[in-house]
């Protein structure tokens, strides 16, 4: 699947359907998900079309939930995210038969337990996917109606980016999870199994600030400030690596993280949140220095908790569990220590002495204090991260015409 993929080489938008080029300054140019199960406002029922003149003999009924939904074996390369679950606006369920439309009142808008085929494990499955441009395998940034339950697993990223230079960054992003005061719900029970991503601008991005307060007014919903609920997210064997280029020059990778809760402020929602974020087997390479990103972004009203001059905008727990390598070639961030190594070995935590709420529970526990490869162990040890390394899970994208 392919919808008018950006080339950051060249400037210009691809649209493989068709084999046309399209500039990046012509009008029209969508800005598009690769496939966006959305919840309806309300039940929906119309006759199945196949994109040409033929149509299903019946209609089609959907009660306006998400649920049963298998998206699987896809090359995915869009000009914004892969996949994209968006959780609102709002309950499709009449009126009457919900009462006031309030959150108290709604259901799970996006739910994989929900009404789940008998001979399916998991009710929403995304799975065994190729992705290239994109912004990720995405939750929301609505989420208002709520999102869970849904397993993402054995899915591949492939670009180019190098770590350093900005040409090679076409602003793609791994797995992702995005919110905002005025669009949040509840997401909760997610699984992210297995991952390997390499030429990935940020690998992961779990962000409750996707828009500042301002521009997310209460009339996105009409329900007041709906603030966003990320717990109970479990990421297990992700991998996070260098591209060949890179590795053949003998050269560092890189890539980012993000992790933005929000704080409690001084005009919009007025209500902190922080993320729950739950790690096991999750590593990145000894050659891909990492960077965690936006933990000090300044947002309008937002006090600073620890006396400093500066705003803060996170709030996150990161929960370690097995084998965890987030070190990499070296952790850069901004004022005070994230994940900082400490004397004892390679991938070992202190305890962080930032400011910046960002919680880490448990320590790595990846091998031996004189362990220099910390993540070279784990991916030796583990059979999902070393499916990596084949060059068979790298398949180039089709060019399909």
């Amino acid at each position: 699947m392919n919808n008018d993929a950006f080339d950051g080489v060249s400037g210009s938008y691809s649209h493989l359907y068709t084999g046309a080029t399209i500039d990046a300054s012509s009008t029209g140019v969508k800005n598009t998900d690769g496939v966006d199960p959305s919840v309806a406002a309300g039940p929906e029922h119309a006759a199945l079309g196949t994109g040409s003149k033929t149509a299903s003999a019946g209609q089609v009924y959907f009660d306006g939930y998400v649920k049963n939904v298998a998206i699987v074996y896809n090359f995915l390369s869009p000009s914004d995210d892969n996949v994209a679950f968006k959780g609102g606006l709002q309950d499709p369920r009449p009126g009457s038969a919900h009462g006031a439309t309030t959150p108290a009142n709604m259901l799970w808008a996006i739910d994989g337990n929900r009404d789940v085929s008998s001979n399916r494990t998991y009710g929403i499955t995304v799975a065994h996917n190729h992705n290239y441009n994109g912004h990720g395998l995405s939750i929301g940034s609505p989420t208002n109606a709520g999102v869970r339950n849904i397993h993402f697993y054995d899915n591949y990223f492939d670009n180019i980016y190098d770590g350093s230079n900005s040409s090679t960054d076409n602003g793609i992003v791994g797995l992702r999870i995005k919110s905002g005061q005025a669009r949040g719900g509840d997401v909760s029970n997610i699984y992210y199994d297995g991952a390997c991503m390499r030429g990935v601008k940020d690998f992961l991005v779990f962000d409750m600030y996707y828009t500042g307060p301002s521009a997310d007014p209460i009339t996105y919903t009409g329900l007041g400030w709906l603030v966003p609920s990320f717990h109970d997210i479990n990421l297990s064997n992700i991998r996070m690596m260098n591209i060949p280029a890179n590795k053949a020059a003998g050269k560092n990778g890189g890539g980012g993280l993000t992790f933005r809760g929000l704080h409690a402020d001084t005009a919009y929602a007025n209500t902190q949140s922080v993320i729950q974020l739950n790690l096991d087997n999750v590593v990145a390479d000894k050659d891909v220095a990492l960077s965690i990103a936006n933990l000090s972004k300044p947002v309008v009203n937002i006090g600073s908790t620890d006396g400093s001059s500066q705003s803060k905008a996170a709030n996150a727990t990161l929960n370690l569990g097995a084998n965890v390598s987030l070190i990499g070639s070296s952790m850069a961030h901004g004022s005070g220590g994230i994940l900082t190594s400490t004397s004892s070995g390679a991938g070992k935590y202190t305890t962080p002495t930032n400011t910046l709420n960002l919680t880490v529970n448990g320590s790595d526990d990846a091998g031996a204090a004189g362990d220099t490869d910390p993540a070279g162990t784990i991916v030796s040890q583990n059979a999902k991260l070393s499916l990596c390394d084949q060059a068979s899970s790298w398949p180039v994208f089709p060019n399909v015409k």
